[in-house]
């Protein structure tokens, strides 16, 4: 049996929109711990409850460039199949100033020495809030593809019905 044109635009748009929510699932399930990284701390020893903060700070900017390096690796394949270009264009704006942690992240102990300790922590915590953000937008919008695929399903679905 032959498909009309409309049904086979149609079913060209849920492919492609399972195509882009394939694509975003992956990389919101890779990055989901950038989350909880705020929250983890290191401890000087297991006697007393003392935080070693420079291993701290050095964990956590462990856990942003790995972030980043993932998301620098996935996003090149999600903007091929993303159509929403003005979410893309904000998202890459997000993830070039994200990637400006890099140039702290080579020289991080020469930064602690001359910044000091509390400046780059809230280095680390400005960053990790930005690739937080990053997070919570690739899966806002994953929910929202997820819903108008699931409402052109639906539209389908009762529309054959008829």
């Amino acid at each position: 049996m032959k498909k009309t044109l409309s049904e086979q635009r149609k079913d060209k748009f849920l492919e492609r929109h399972r195509e882009q929510m394939k694509e975003l699932d992956k990389i919101v399930k890779k990055s989901r711990y950038i989350i909880n990284v705020p929250a983890m701390v290191l401890n000087k020893n297991e006697e007393d409850d003392a935080v070693d903060v420079i291993g701290t700070l050095h964990m956590h900017a462990d856990f942003l460039n790995d972030f980043i390096d993932e998301i620098n690796a996935k996003v090149p394949d999600l903007i091929l199949t993303l159509d929403d270009w003005e979410f893309v264009h904000a998202l890459d704006t997000k993830i070039k100033i994200l990637s400006g942690f890099n140039a702290y992240y080579r020289h991080f102990d020469r930064y602690i020495m001359s910044d000091g300790v509390p400046r780059m922590r809230d280095v680390i915590d400005k960053y990790l809030q930005k690739a937080e953000q990053i997070h919570l937008d690739l899966d806002h919008h994953q929910e929202v593809l997820m819903g108008k695929y699931y409402e052109m399903q639906d539209r389908e679905f009762f529309k054959s019905r008829k």
